[in-house]
Order: C-alpha cells, then structure tokens, then sequence
C-alpha cells in the first residue's frame, strides 16, 4: 500500500511540470512569459523552460523564419505533447524563442503547430 501511495504522489509530483499550455501562439507566449519575465538571466530561463517539458539549446547570431528572427541570439526551446499517452492522434508542439539580449532574456516568440504521430 505504501509503495501505491508513494507512485501516486510521484505521479502527482511529474503532472505539475507537465503544465497545459495553450495551443494558441499569444496565449502560450503569455503564460511562458510568466514563467521567465524580462530580465531574467539565460541560465535561470533555461532552467525554468526546461523545468517545464521544454529542450532548449542557445543559438548565437542565428535565424529563425517561422518566428521572425534574423540574426539573433535567443535561447531556442520545443515541446510536444502527444494528446494521449496510450494511442497518440495528434501531437501538439510549441516553438519558443527567448531573445536575448546581454545575455538576459528581453522578448518571446512562440509559434504552434498540431501534427500526427
């Protein structure tokens, strides 16, 4: 029984960083804005971003089209979602930029795409 309860809490514990994003680009960029506000420091956004399902890597210089970005550097993170963990339909997926700027994050890009499995 104890081992029960202790996969439960676990579980519990996992779904909390497993936070529902929404599926709309604004909305998503606003919630991920509350999660790493202007100003935060490249290693904190990328500790918080990842703290929340995402893989981030740091683009130096680069571009990014879908997102309107040319030569910049931004802190380039991606997350999919299947809609079910069982039998997967569709998966959602989320592409964030974080701008950076002296190595503080000081804008977002997000964009947003559904694909099948």
């Amino acid at each position: 029984m104890k081992i029960l309860a202790l996969a439960i809490i676990l579980a519990a514990s996992g779904c909390a960083r497993g936070d529902k994003l929404s599926h709309q680009p604004a909305q998503a960029a606003a919630q991920i804005q509350i999660w790493v506000p202007v100003g935060t420091s490249v290693a904190d956004a990328q500790r918080i971003i990842e703290q929340h399902q995402f893989k981030c890597s740091v683009m130096t210089n680069a571009s990014f089209g879908d997102l309107g970005l040319t030569n910049a550097d931004f802190l380039f993170c991606g997350r999919s979602d299947p809609d079910s963990l069982i039998t997967p339909v569709a998966i959602q997926g989320w592409r964030v930029a974080l701008i950076l700027t002296n190595k503080t994050v000081s804008g977002l890009r997000v964009s947003t795409d559904l694909t099948g499995p």
